[in-house]
């Protein structure tokens, strides 16, 4: 039930990755706006996230306790985006140090 808009690429990830937590899905007409209004989505997306699993704000001080690290990554799916949102999506992201991922194979 639900049809495709229960994003099964998400449920499949999750399904065979025990290293992958899910924070926030963002639908693309979330990018139809300003500029500026993406950028603070995703920010707040991230933020949200980070507290969610208490993980170090992305302005704290790096630890480096030898466990290994949990980070912030964004998976985008390619076919929701044209190629220049897409394009200046990632660049935002990559500015930010936030690594984007196409496909599970992204997520080493």
């Amino acid at each position: 039930a639900g049809g495709g808009h229960y994003t099964p690429k998400m449920n499949d990830l999750l399904r065979h990755r025990e290293d992958v937590l899910l924070g926030h899905i963002l639908a693309s007409y979330c990018f139809t706006g300003s500029e500026e209004d993406w950028k603070r989505g995703i920010d707040e997306a991230i933020e949200a996230t980070r507290r969610a699993y208490s993980l170090p704000s992305e302005n704290a001080e790096e630890e480096d306790g030898g466990k290994e690290e949990t980070r912030v990554c964004v998976y985008i799916d390619k076919k929701a985006f044209k190629s220049a949102p897409r394009q200046a999506l990632v660049q935002y992201l990559e500015s930010r140090g936030i690594q984007c991922a196409f496909k599970e194979n992204d997520l080493n």
